[in-house]
């Protein structure tokens, strides 16, 4: 199978080459500065509180541990590792199903981003 040869890291300045579109260091930094600007930019406060709260945290983990395969892959017959417990019905219009699990899929980053785009 060819090689992908390396280049360059996409963070500004930054010297070292990888594989992927940011070098180790760069990785997180970048995830964690998008998620940032959302909840600056994306999100209304009181959905930031919510999705900061520690019971949306430990219901999320719980359904994540219950269900660790993305739903929406493994219905097209892939196996892909969850990583977002996503609402079903949006939990910005029903208040009271936001701490329901049975409200709640297991989704990949993929599949989220396609519901959510």
């Amino acid at each position: 199978m060819p090689w992908k040869p390396l280049r360059p890291c996409n963070h500004p300045g930054c010297p070292n080459l990888s594989g992927q579109a940011y070098c180790e260091a760069h990785r997180e930094v970048v995830k964690t500065e998008a998620a940032r600007l959302y909840d600056r930019t994306g999100r209304d406060r009181e959905m930031q509180g919510f999705y900061n709260s520690p019971a949306w945290r430990k219901l999320s983990n719980l359904k994540l541990q219950q269900s660790p395969v993305c739903e929406e892959c493994f219905k097209r017959g892939r196996i892909t590792k969850a990583v977002i417990a996503d609402h079903i019905v949006p939990a910005r219009e029903y208040r009271d199903r936001r701490l329901d699990i049975e409200n709640l899929q297991s989704l990949c980053r993929g599949c989220h981003n396609r519901k959510h785009n």
